[in-house]
């Protein structure tokens, strides 16, 4: 009987690793690893909804990369993936875990 508790315990362990891993595939790039379009609805309607019963400023920033598909159709789909790579590794850097996090919005300001 308890060999067959640990098996379930382990099937279940299982099975909320993979939802999880599923849930960040759904809300991340795979190439970047940056949060996605999905991640952005969530997230930003979280963050407002927090600004406004602790009444604190939200700042966004778009970035849109002039003439990208240029970069692929001259140099190549692998040049583009790499300078995507490069742009997100510098926007990570240039930003904290708690910039991307409605539970600690208040701390990080």
């Amino acid at each position: 009987m308890h060999h067959q508790q640990t098996l379930i315990e382990a099937h279940h362990d299982n099975l909320r690793r993979a939802n999880e891993s599923l849930k960040r595939a759904s809300l991340h790039d795979p190439l970047t690893g940056l949060p996605n379009r999905g991640y952005l609805g969530q997230h930003l309607s979280e963050v407002i909804a927090c600004a406004r019963t602790q009444a604190f400023q939200v700042g966004l920033i778009f970035i849109d990369m002039d003439r990208f598909k240029e970069i692929n159709d001259r140099h190549g789909h692998a040049a583009g993936d790499s300078l995507l790579v490069e742009l997100s590794e510098r926007l990570r850097s240039s930003i904290r875990d708690s910039d991307l996090s409605p539970d600690s919005a208040e701390t990080s300001l």
